[in-house]
């Protein structure tokens, strides 16, 4: 049996995170993946939890 790192990690992710889903405009999501990639963010979900994280602060 081989390893399967994109089922582990499918298994892990199921386990240990909770998916959260949001919309915005479509004419949005552009401006604001420029933003956050401005801001020096690496992804869009880095953004958010760190935006929810200042707020609870």
């Amino acid at each position: 049996m081989t390893f399967d790192k994109i089922k582990y990690n499918n298994q892990y992710n199921r386990e240990n995170y909770a998916r959260l889903s949001i919309q915005i405009p479509k004419n949005q999501k552009d401006i604001l993946e420029a933003h956050w990639k401005k801001k020096g963010y690496k992804s869009l979900n880095q953004y958010i939890n760190d935006l929810i994280q200042k707020d609870m602060n």
